[in-house]
């Protein structure tokens, strides 16, 4: 079965599926090599940061170690060594703070094009989420603001024709419970979401998206069984646009964005590439970013990728 994100970077490359592992590879590092020239081209950090890097032998995954790792205190202490573009083109700036520090927040910068490339993302990717028998999408996280998650995933999702509310993140839990419809597709932050199925089992959304934290196995479990719904899960980062990984099937693995990233997973201590199937950082280079291109950008969260190219 082809996944929506599969179909997505089929639209983007021109590749007919099933896309085999090595030319989506090979697709992936000479958008990187453009990436990386572009970058050095617009923005005089990046020059210096790629003048002892020959960017024509970044030809193979392992040949990403030539590339020097970009760390979220990086960004946070000078943002503007990273955007590569002019203000007049920046559609929205996005400030949070890096996990676990008190220094200043990372500024990330997207234009149109990235804001767009997530609509996109969302419109597909939610499809096999709503399913067939999904009558609306509740947002219940973020904000209305323009090019926020919550107000690019209700356009996307309303281009397939899925009248979607942002409610945002839940303050009041039985006001929370009083928003929800039976046959609703709810897209949430675990934590809440648990707590609200917990309190109201009673209620009976048509499937759950699970987002913008880690989700614990147990509790996607209870929302399944409590509410008798279908359950997934996102993997994503403001750094990459809000979009990374998410399950297109019930229980599968997640499928990555190839279109527009590519993970590595690397032992923490060492920044060593390990082989597919071992746990270690997420380390990811978000080569279709216009704003924000991020070179081997360190995520400071923990998984493993199950397969060389899980779609």
């Amino acid at each position: 079965m082809i996944s929506a994100l599969e179909s997505l970077t089929a639209e983007i490359t021109g590749f007919s599926t099933p896309i085999d592992d090595k030319v989506m590879l090979s697709w992936q590092l000479s958008q990187i090599r453009a990436a990386m020239r572009r970058a050095a081209e617009k923005n005089t950090a990046y020059a210096k940061r790629f003048a002892e890097v020959d960017i024509s032998k970044v030809d193979s995954y392992d040949a990403l170690r030539l590339i020097p790792f970009t760390y979220p205190e990086e960004i946070a202490a000078e943002p503007e060594a990273f955007n590569c573009e002019a203000g007049r083109n920046i559609a929205r700036i996005t400030s949070l703070r890096t996990s676990g520090s008190l220094g200043a927040p990372k500024r990330i910068y997207f234009t149109e094009r990235d804001l767009q490339r997530t609509v996109r993302l969302f419109e597909m990717g939610m499809a096999p989420i709503i399913g067939t028998y999904g009558k609306r999408c509740l947002v219940m996280m973020s904000d209305a603001s323009p090019g926020s998650i919550a107000s690019l995933l209700k356009e996307g999702v309303e281009r397939s024709g899925v009248p979607t509310v942002i409610y945002g993140n839940i303050r009041d839990i039985d006001n929370a419970a009083g928003a929800v419809c039976r046959g609703d597709t709810i897209v949430g932050i675990p934590a809440q979401i648990i707590h609200l199925c917990r309190k109201y089992p009673w209620l009976r959304p048509e499937s759950v998206l699970l987002s913008a934290d880690y989700v614990p196995a147990p509790a996607a479990h209870a929302i399944r069984k409590l509410w008798r719904c279908r359950v997934y899960t996102h993997y994503g980062m403001t750094e990459t646009c809000f979009g990374c990984a998410v399950q297109c099937r019930e229980r599968g693995a997640q499928h990555l964005r190839h279109d527009s990233l590519l993970i590595e997973i690397v032992d923490p201590a060492s920044g060593r590439q390990l082989d597919f199937g071992r746990e270690g950082e997420v380390v990811v280079t978000a080569f279709a970013n216009e704003a924000m291109p991020l070179f081997r950008y360190c995520s400071c969260t923990v998984r493993k990728q199950a397969t060389e190219n899980k779609r």
